[in-house]
């Protein structure tokens, strides 16, 4: 079979039962959750608080956020794109939320000007790569510091301070026993997981990460459906954003800066290939449950903060050197 037929057969939705098997293996990456496993069984080990409930809530709300940001990227990835500028969106989307409730206009407005903030700023990213055509990584390194600088112009360089009670249903409080933010994280996990497993825009991110030349030449619209991914990952980043700020009760231009890497580092970590065309959201996951599980076990055993941002760095070199294994590394 040709490449470009079966491109074709993808974008028609017919597939085989192997490439199902395929993408339900490149989706569960059994060996990360061994690892999760024996993480949590090492750190149980060495603190007695470590498997408690509470810790356990803590640490699913600890990586909610950055949670929510990684399964848009996914979406992105998948399609052989990258957006550097996540975090920055995640700031400027907090920033005017914050800006706009601070000067009495109601909850929801800010909500829904902040979303289309980060929907607006990742078409931009969009358009730069798809129209201008400009390397992603280039762009979205560009677009990562003039949207932080945004956050800047949008408050003055200040921080501005919410009252809590005013917006907490995001970042703060329970629904049915379990702390917000998990639960928005499990909401967008299962909507990008029914995306990619069940939807046109799925299966073209999968395809056009693939090969785009092929795509192209069977007449799918390569730009479209990236451009609609940009948007969607700039859109979970700014509601992301929306939950740190809700969290804090806080914003802050300098919110969120180096989460970009964290999560870059978990979306590799769990098979997606910088290449694009491979990898899922269950992957995802476990590699933003295997950083937070890193992180809350090593600060229960009283590990200083400069080695963690170590060992955290010893985890991307490891991620990346994985995923060069897996496609043949750089040509």
């Amino acid at each position: 079979m040709s490449q470009t037929q079966s491109v074709r057969d993808v974008s028609t939705r017919r597939i085989i039962p192997g490439q199902k098997l395929r993408f339900r293996l490149r989706s569960f990456n059994a060996p990360l959750l061994i690892t999760l496993i024996a993480m949590g069984f090492f750190f149980s080990t060495r603190s007695p608080y470590f498997l408690s409930v509470n810790n356990l809530m803590n640490i699913g709300r600890a990586v909610a956020i950055r949670g929510v940001v990684a399964a848009g990227m996914t979406l992105v990835m998948i399609s052989g794109g990258l957006d550097l500028s996540i975090a920055s969106v995640m700031a400027a989307s907090g920033m005017l939320a914050a800006t706009l409730i601070r000067t009495g206009l109601p909850i929801g407005v800010a909500v829904l000007a902040s979303l289309a903030l980060g929907a607006a700023l990742g078409a931009f990213n969009g358009l730069l790569i798809t129209k201008v055509r400009i390397n992603p990584i280039i762009a979205t390194l560009a677009t990562m510091a003039g949207i932080r600088g945004l956050g800047y112009v949008i408050s003055g360089g200040k921080s501005i301070v919410i009252p809590l009670e005013v917006f907490s249903f995001l970042g703060r409080g329970y629904i049915l026993g379990i702390p917000a933010p998990l639960v928005w994280w499990i909401l967008t996990c299962t909507l990008t997981y029914v995306t990619l497993r069940y939807t046109l825009l799925g299966h073209y991110a999968y395809t056009i990460g693939g090969s785009a030349d092929a795509c192209r030449v069977s007449g799918i619209r390569v730009d479209f459906w990236r451009m609609w991914l940009y948007i969607i990952g700039g859109t979970f980043a700014a509601f992301a954003g929306l939950m740190l700020t809700s969290l804090s009760g806080t914003a802050m231009p300098t919110a969120a800066s180096g989460a970009e890497l964290d999560i870059l580092t978990a979306i590799i970590l769990g098979g997606i290939s910088l290449s694009g065309g491979e990898g899922g959201v269950t992957g995802t996951i476990l590699g933003i449950l295997i950083l937070g599980t890193m992180t809350n076990g090593m600060t229960l055993m009283d590990v200083r903060p400069f080695w963690q941002v170590f060992l955290r760095g010893i985890v991307l070199v490891i991620a990346v050197t994985a995923d060069s294994l897996r496609t043949g590394g750089y040509r």
